[in-house]
């Protein structure tokens, strides 16, 4: 009996005029509390987007090797046929894109002729209309002669991988496409 009458004053204090107000305060004090700690959480800047230049030379410069190439080759009757482009010394060349617009190709260990790291293209670089165009300003595959102004669609780019593709790159092509990975 005694516990229910402490039971019963114990609930008549709590519910009382003058309690009431003290648990009134101290929930707007708690919920002021929590409301200042949840905005301090949520103040993290959200992560910035890249650019499209940001993603292929980073803040200096940024290495890329070859991940695949195809040609699609326009035979004598017209019918088209896709084949890979790249020479086996030329997958694993380095392609530097640099900051400012320079642009370099490097023989890698597979050396198609000279010595590795040796320069084989020094270049411009740009993007252009919309970040939907890659610009060369000279451009140097399979070990041919340099082509000057040449423009390659932007199929994909991420901040690791760049898919580019360009049409009639050489004579009898249709289209040229080009994926590079980011060298780690």
């Amino acid at each position: 009996m005694a516990a229910l009458d402490g039971f019963l004053r114990w609930v008549m204090l709590m519910f009382s005029k003058k309690n009431r107000m003290f648990m009134f305060k101290k929930s707007v004090i708690i919920l002021v509390a929590a409301s200042a700690l949840g905005m301090s959480c949520s103040d993290t800047e959200p992560t910035k987007e890249l650019s499209p230049e940001e993603k292929l030379a980073n803040s200096e410069k940024k290495e890329w090797l070859v991940k695949s190439t195809s040609v699609e080759v326009i035979g004598p009757n017209g019918l088209v046929n896709t084949y890979p482009l790249a020479l086996d010394c030329e997958i694993d060349d380095i392609w530097e894109f640099q900051s400012g617009g320079n642009f370099a190709k490097y023989d890698n260990k597979t050396k198609c002729k000279g010595e590795p790291n040796e320069l084989k293209v020094s270049s411009k670089w740009a993007i252009q209309e919309n970040a939907n165009i890659l610009f060369f300003s000279n451009w140097k595959f399979l070990n041919n002669k340099e082509v000057p102004n040449q423009k390659f669609k932007i199929e994909g780019l991420t901040d690791s991988t760049i898919t580019l593709s360009g049409e009639a790159v050489f004579a009898n092509t249709k289209k040229f496409t080009l994926e590079l990975k980011a060298k780690k």
